[in-house]
């Protein structure tokens, strides 16, 4: 989609729903911005096809951060590849008949789900095992 059209499509979207829902228009934020706001969400919403949604860059960050990921896109199949491209996640909720019961029983699914508490505590790990090396190598020198 052409920056002209998803402007158009985002315009419409927001004066057509205004009184549903509160639209944001954010622009370009820091890595931390947007993970701390990725955190005070209850679920997000895909702009990609079901079948491509783990090549999407937001819906992995949506994952990531333990949200639960509405796809309301079927319109890009692979015929080829009809039994490979199946999704087990929990976190991934289509909208289809199950759309309702789907997420009223992952409600609270982000609160347990995040990876962010495992992925900082490896990161320090890491980090602290760099710190001890780089402190070993200076006293043999």
């Amino acid at each position: 989609m052409t920056s002209s059209l998803s402007r158009m499509l985002w315009f419409r979207m927001s004066t057509e729903y205004f009184s549903k829902f509160v639209f944001l228009k954010r622009g370009e934020r820091s890595t931390e911005i947007v993970s701390q706001y990725l955190q005070s969400l209850d679920f997000g919403v895909a702009s990609s096809p079901y079948s491509l949604i783990y090549k999407s860059g937001t819906a992995i960050s949506m994952l990531e951060h333990g949200l639960q990921v509405i796809v309301n896109r079927e319109d890009v199949r692979f015929p080829a590849f009809k039994d490979i491209i199946t999704h087990s996640n929990p976190q991934i909720i289509r909208i289809d008949s199950n759309f309702n019961d789907q997420l009223y029983m992952n409600k609270f699914h982000h609160m347990i789900n995040s990876r962010l508490p495992k992925i900082t505590a490896q990161f320090l790990d890491e980090l602290e095992s760099q710190i001890k090396i780089s402190k070993n190598h200076s006293s043999l020198e």
